[in-house]
């Protein structure tokens, strides 16, 4: 079985868009896992290859990519500000994981603008 790690925090408006769509469209694909990520909890996945679903800012359509260097890392002054990019950069470079692909859907869209647009997405990523 297959997953997809879906993070966001699902008491932001502006960070749950990858929740909320993920609950909608689990019933389409019944080979997949959508496992919620929270945020704050340490993120180790088993997988060398990792698939993320998440929200992003400045963006008009969902987008792949799976190059870590387009992530850009927050400042950091103390270990609470790791964030996830960090943490991808960190895992890659000591051999965690291999490869990361990151669906990015606008942070600004509803599940409806986004849900067949999504689905076709991963049917392209994860079942062909």
């Amino acid at each position: 079985m297959k997953k997809i790690y879906v993070f966001g925090n699902k008491d932001l408006d502006i960070d749950n868009i990858a929740i909320k769509v993920s609950d909608e469209i689990n019933h389409y694909f019944s080979e997949i896992i959508f496992q919620i990520q929270d945020p704050n909890d340490d993120f180790l996945p088993d997988e060398k290859e990792i698939v993320i679903l998440d929200a992003a800012k400045g963006i008009d359509k969902i987008t792949t990519f799976n190059n870590l260097d387009l992530l850009l890392v927050s400042p950091r002054v103390t270990l609470h500000d790791f964030d996830i990019a960090f943490n991808l950069k960190l895992l890659k470079k000591i051999g965690r994981i291999e490869k990361v692909t990151i669906i990015a859907i606008p942070a600004d869209k509803t599940v409806d603008e986004i849900y067949q647009d999504l689905i076709n997405v991963i049917k392209t990523l994860i079942i062909n």
